[in-house]
């Protein structure tokens, strides 16, 4: 123990005498374990926490899809839920529910909006979820004509109805409808992400229920015992192709897309967020390579000082300990510090992180990810001071003694040191091509044409409509609505719409069949992107006119059943030619998409209204000719959109009390959202990019200080020898970049596999774009460049004379 304590306090005094050296290693690992914590704390609750359901990875996401005609995901009717409860057998147990939530009024004091999902009747079943007060479902609640049911969360259990267990039993006013609180979930059920009310679909929506031509729900499945996704899919595909053929559903016999449940439910966070991990921890390593690499030039410039010690009888183990016990400090102080800077990154973290990612709100700093940062303290400090302090406590004594000089030059730690400045300029590149790709993806999404002017418009929901009520008093109340509104001061116009903005994949994908084309040609069209709109929604959203014309209220089920299409759909075509006269047909099984011919009447552009990453084949109906409840509505202003909020929840209570606003945003704000993925890595991937070049640039100039430190003699007799300051100007920089130039090599190597790993998160920029990769590495090079330039500057100005004296 007292060897210990005596090598503690002489490390504390050797280390007081380079201040500097202390702050920049205790700083540099105390990002990394910082930074790495933090970002493991939220991809550990996010992506590692198991899910709250009974063997999750036996849980499937079924969809329908044509990739090959851009229409990766299609809903499924309720008809071929019941086909493959009945004949699949590589799948134990089949739950459907709609693809987004839907919003529901619980009567009060004070009304609340609740967002819940319609679900069958074995939905918690099929998941292996059961309630923590009363039940779920059954399926006999789950017909039509059962009693009205509904189970919910318990945030809304305790935010709503003060945690009151006499809850379950009560009746509840659900949207108007008595519905009985039959359970209330746990804590940590919130599956769908957003849903705190669940209720059978069939009461909810008969009609689409019995529409096997009308496709509505996802499919959440649970594997049987034995059985894989392949075989799943296998058996899929031929369930799907008989029953398209049973049922003579028109349009191409879509393929089946199985995704396992977790990975549907972190969606595009999950690629980023293992991304993140993947660059946090690298910049770790970047971090441990520096304070190894500059300890180890420190320990080569201390070769004399370490001979004469072992000269004088100390031990090699004695020395290995005491320089290990510096490290040791330094490590100690960094994982500390880190710990601190942790808590700071994780708040910045959740901040930076889309509010949709799932269990985000559960990330935190916990005993777990504490046990974690110490590993990697401990890690660090193997990595930045063992390997030096062995290295350096085995000089070659009569060489050390005999020059008087202190050599930092090529050997046995010259190698190691350029190794490891060749690899933090490795994963430097490796970062900065990765962040380059995601800024060019960013700029890509914001300035790609969305064909509409997202500028002064407020996109919003109206909830609380009756589903019973006819079509012509919906039309009618729709008609109010827009009257009133569009009266309010500030407004320019405004419109409703079936689908909501940038909706992503979820919309209302139809089969269709050109006049031109006969029925098997048909099989092979692509669905479309079915929009019902009023006749104000192209000024409104400023989508332009091409041909034709647009609506007007003179197009009702009284007058021929007219569209207006979309550039891209017109010129699939009828390209060369005039689309209006045109037909098109839209087949199902009840109205308006019956199977009659429909006349285009105008042609507008291409409008990315619906998806920001794709152009679908818009086909637009006049809601007058439909029997949809326009619920979405979308309102140009004159000045500020946001101003106007109060006084259209104020506008739209004056036509019917019992309706509210929901989702109230601003169209730029959701084209913000809809670039939040892409933005959220490219921040991220930036921030770590950047850190990684400033560490590769402080451990290169570290490195080179110390090894022009190391040489005074050896470059005080160049240049008496009759070397020019350009010659060792020269000379210096050539040994500092040469462990650049091979960074720089293995770096573009892995930019490459970096790229395919963030191509799904790419837009509009190739995986392996030759201008981000050449621009990464050539930012690198600058920086390494100056990061040796000052050093190699001052070793060109040494006194040759002031040099042998110092020697």
């Amino acid at each position: 123990m007292n060897g210990l304590a005596q090598d503690v306090r002489y490390a504390v005094r050797s280390l007081r005498s380079r201040p500097l050296l202390v702050m920049v290693t205790v700083a540099v690992l105390a990002l990394g374990i910082g930074a790495s914590t933090a970002v493991f704390s939220v991809v550990d609750a996010v992506l590692l926490r198991p899910l709250p359901f009974a063997a999750p990875d036996r849980l499937l996401m079924v969809w329908m899809g044509l990739p090959e005609q851009n229409q990766p995901y299609i809903a499924v009717s309720y008809s071929f839920v019941e086909m493959l409860r009945k004949r699949s057998r590589s799948l134990a147990a089949v739950a459907a529910m709609p693809e987004t939530n839907s919003e529901f009024t619980l009567a009060g004091a004070e009304p609340a909006r609740v967002n819940g999902r319609l679900v069958t009747g074995n939905f918690f079943e099929v998941l292996g979820a059961s309630a923590r007060f009363g039940r779920t479902f059954t399926e006999s609640e789950d017909t039509i004509g059962a009693p009205r049911v509904v189970v919910i969360s318990h945030g809304l259990w305790q935010r709503q109805f003060g945690g009151d267990p006499a809850l379950v039993g009560r009746t509840l006013a659900v949207d108007g409808t008595p519905m009985t609180v039959i359970g209330v979930m746990p804590v940590d059920f919130r599956y769908p992400p957003g849903a705190e009310l669940w209720t059978p679909v069939v009461p909810m929506i008969p009609q689409e229920v019995a529409n096997p031509a009308v496709n509505w729900a996802v499919v959440v499945a649970r594997m049987a015992e034995g059985s894989s996704i392949a075989r799943v899919r296998a058996e899929l595909d031929q369930s799907q192709a008989a029953f398209v053929q049973e049922q003579k559903i028109p349009g191409p016999i879509p393929r089946s897309v199985l995704t396992p449940l977790a990975e549907h439910l972190f969606g595009p966070a999950r690629p980023v967020l293992l991304v993140m991990m993947l660059a946090v921890l690298l910049v770790l390593l970047v971090a441990c390579a520096n304070v190894a690499a500059l300890l180890l030039a420190r320990a080569g410039a201390r070769q004399r000082e370490i001979a004469v010690r072992l000269a004088l009888g100390a031990s090699r183990a004695r020395l290995a300990r005491q320089l290990l016990a510096e490290s040791a400090l330094v490590a100690t102080a960094g994982g500390l510090a880190g710990a601190g800077l942790a808590v700071w990154t994780l708040q910045a973290l959740i901040a930076l992180v889309p509010a949709d990612v799932p269990r985000l709100a559960d990330a935190a700093i916990d005993l777990r990810v504490l046990a974690f940062a110490l590993a990697l303290t401990f890690v660090s400090s193997l990595l930045a001071g063992l390997v030096p302090a062995l290295l350096a406590s085995k000089p070659e004594l009569t060489e050390a003694l005999g020059s008087g000089a202190r050599t930092a030059g090529p050997g046995r730690h010259g190698r190691l040191r350029a190794l490891l400045v060749a690899s933090e300029v490795a994963v430097a590149v490796v970062l900065l091509a990765g962040a380059g790709l995601l800024v060019r993806t960013f700029q890509n999404l914001r300035h790609v044409d969305l064909g509409f002017d997202p500028r002064h418009v407020l996109a919003f929901e109206v909830s609380g409509m009756h589903e019973d009520s006819t079509a012509s008093k919906r039309h009618q109340l729709t008609r109010a609505l827009l009257e009133r509104i569009g009266g309010m001061p500030g407004v320019e116009a405004a419109a409703a719409a079936l689908m909501g903005p940038l909706s992503g994949h979820v919309g209302w994908d139809w089969p269709y069949r050109a006049d031109d084309q006969s029925e098997d040609e048909a099989r092979h069209n692509p669905p479309l992107n079915l929009q019902v709109v009023t006749p104000e929604f192209f000024p409104t959203m400023k989508v332009p006119l091409r041909r034709g014309r647009t609506f007007t209220d003179r197009d009702t089920k009284a007058t021929p059943h007219v569209v207006v299409v979309s550039q891209a759909l017109a010129r699939r075509h009828w390209p060369g030619q005039d689309p209006v006269g045109k037909r098109v047909q839209v087949p199902a099984t009840t109205p308006p998409y019956a199977p009659i011919w429909l006349t285009i009447v105008g042609v507008v552009g291409e409008s990315r209204y619906r998806d920001l990453q794709a152009v679908w084949l818009d086909l637009y109906l006049p809601h007058l000719q439909s029997e949809n409840q326009l619920r979405h509505m979308v309102v140009r202003t004159r000045g500020n959109p946001s101003a106007l909020a109060a006084a259209l929840r104020q506008a739209v209570r004056a036509v019917d009390p019992d309706l509210m606003l929901a989702g109230v945003t601003t169209m730029d704000t959701a084209l913000d959202t809809a670039r939040g993925g892409a933005r959220f890595g490219m921040q991220l991937l930036s921030g770590f990019a950047l850190t990684a070049l400033a560490l590769a640039a402080l451990g290169t100039y570290g490195v080179l200080a110390f090894m022009v430190a190391g040489r005074t003699r050896e470059i005080g007799v160049r240049m008496a020898l009759g070397a020019r300051a350009a010659d060792v100007l020269r000379l210096m920089l050539g040994q500092g970049l040469r462990p650049v130039a091979l960074g720089l090599a293995v770096g573009v190597a892995g930019s490459l596999a970096l790229g395919r790993a963030l191509s799904t998160l790419l837009f509009g920029v190739a995986p392996h774009d030759a201008l981000t990769m050449a621009g990464a590495a050539a930012v690198l090079a600058a920086a390494a460049a100056v990061a040796c330039y000052f050093p190699a500057r001052r070793a060109a100005r040494l006194d040759p004379a002031a040099a042998l004296r110092r020697e």
